[in-house]
């Protein structure tokens, strides 16, 4: 039995059955590798629940979270690399968002809710593209049935709080430049 239709005229579309070859060969290989190890994980958060944190609590919050959950999804490897770039963007924001807010808004060229607009759709972005990159792991914990952190709120509110902080100190660093 033929898992897919050959053309019988291979002539038709060259390269064809090399490239189902290719696919069927795909499907056999195994995908985890030697960083796989659901038996470290330790409690890790759902991914996509941290997208909620950036929405309500900005770029800094979510940060904070995405990067302990790093660790909790035993990648020791990726704390730094995200903890640099995620301080990357809440400085961008932060700095970028008080400057705008200074020097755009007095003259009438932008309003504040656009600012924060603007803001609260790259906070939720970023955090989109780092739930993504930690999705593969955290799948692999949820069918390996490893205990998933469930009370995200407690820790969400002292990120929330913390990046406000965060937050408003770099904003008003942003309006002196």
């Amino acid at each position: 039995m033929a898992l897919c239709y050959l053309p019988s005229n291979d002539r038709q579309r060259p390269g064809l059955a090399q490239r189902i070859r290719q696919m069927n060969d795909d499907l056999l290989t195994p995908s985890l590798g030697s960083n796989d190890r659901a038996d470290a994980y330790d409690r890790p958060w759902n991914p996509w629940h941290l997208v909620f944190v950036a929405f309500l609590g900005g770029i800094a919050a979510a940060a904070i979270l995405q990067t302990i959950n790093w660790r909790k999804l035993n990648a020791p490897e990726r704390v730094l690399p995200t903890a640099i770039a995620l301080g990357f963007f809440v400085l961008f924001i932060g700095l970028g968002s008080g400057y705008v807010a200074n020097h755009w808004t007095s003259d009438g060229t932008m309003d504040g809710r656009t600012v924060r607009l603007t803001q609260r759709v790259v906070s939720v972005a970023i955090a989109v593209a780092v739930a993504a990159m930690q999705n593969r792991s955290f799948t692999l914990a949820e069918r390996m049935d490893v205990e998933i952190g469930r009370l995200l709120w407690k820790p969400a509110i002292l990120a929330i709080l913390a990046g406000g902080v965060i937050q408003f100190l770099l904003g008003m660093l942003g309006t002196i430049l």
